[in-house]
């Protein structure tokens, strides 16, 4: 498949997630009053940003600054086990497993912590 259909691919399925995490609130982003990070549902001492923890694409006012494929399709521990949300979000949790499969068998490149065009030279091996 042409790099660019991929690319309209990769976008189409990141903004269908993000709204999907948003109305069934999967990860519980927010900013703590007291220190003013970014949170989730993963930070029991509100201080380690979950997941997105260290990632260059944060900004720790504005949250994430990229359309970053594999972190949506990324789920932690404490998401996974929760058996109450998996059944509230079922339609989240049965789009995630298409769009992981979609993307493997189109060879759609998806790499940690990074947007379509970082990913697409990761996987060329180029910088």
């Amino acid at each position: 498949m042409k790099k660019f259909k991929l690319w309209i691919l990769y976008h189409y399925y990141w903004n269908k997630i993000d709204k999907l995490q948003k109305k069934y609130n999967i990860c519980n982003m927010y900013i703590n009053s007291k220190n003013g990070k970014w949170c989730c549902r993963r930070d029991r001492y509100q201080e380690v940003n979950g997941c997105c923890g260290g990632c260059n694409h944060k900004n720790e006012i504005k949250g994430c600054e990229t359309k970053s494929l594999y972190c949506k399709l990324w789920l932690c521990d404490i998401v996974k086990e929760d058996k109450k949300l998996q059944e509230e979000a079922k339609v989240y949790f049965d789009y995630l497993d298409y769009v992981q499969h979609r993307m493997i068998e189109l060879g759609m490149p998806f790499c940690f912590r990074a947007n379509f065009k970082e990913s697409f030279c990761k996987e060329q091996g180029e910088n």
